[in-house]
């Protein structure tokens, strides 16, 4: 996942059943994110089904543009053997702002 101002790049990893959207720890601090979801280091691999979507939605409304590239594999997933996803105070707490591209500062 990268970000230009207020676009954030992720990457959507599927494995034969199931999919995961790719996003830094940060953007996770104001939604609701199921144990369904993996973490590694400060990646959280949202499942596809309820947590990515709602994710795409918060952020979206925070007037972000969000761009998935696909990335298919036809095998299982190394996703599946990261720890579940748990939210910490830190994590709580960092809410990301929106940002105005314009002037450069949070609206």
């Amino acid at each position: 996942m990268f970000i230009l101002a207020n676009e954030l790049h992720c990457i959507k990893f599927s494995d034969p059943s199931h999919g995961w959207l790719s996003v830094n720890r940060r953007f996770t601090g104001g939604v609701d994110i199921s144990p369904y979801s993996y973490q590694r280091g400060q990646t959280v691999y949202l499942e596809e089904d309820s947590d990515a979507p709602n994710w795409i939605r918060e952020i979206e409304s925070l007037r972000y543009i969000v761009f998935i590239e696909h990335r298919i594999l036809n095998r299982s997933s190394k996703i599946r053997s990261y720890d579940p996803f748990y939210r910490s105070l830190k994590d709580t707490l960092n809410v990301v702002a929106p940002y105005n591209v314009r002037n450069g500062v949070a609206l």
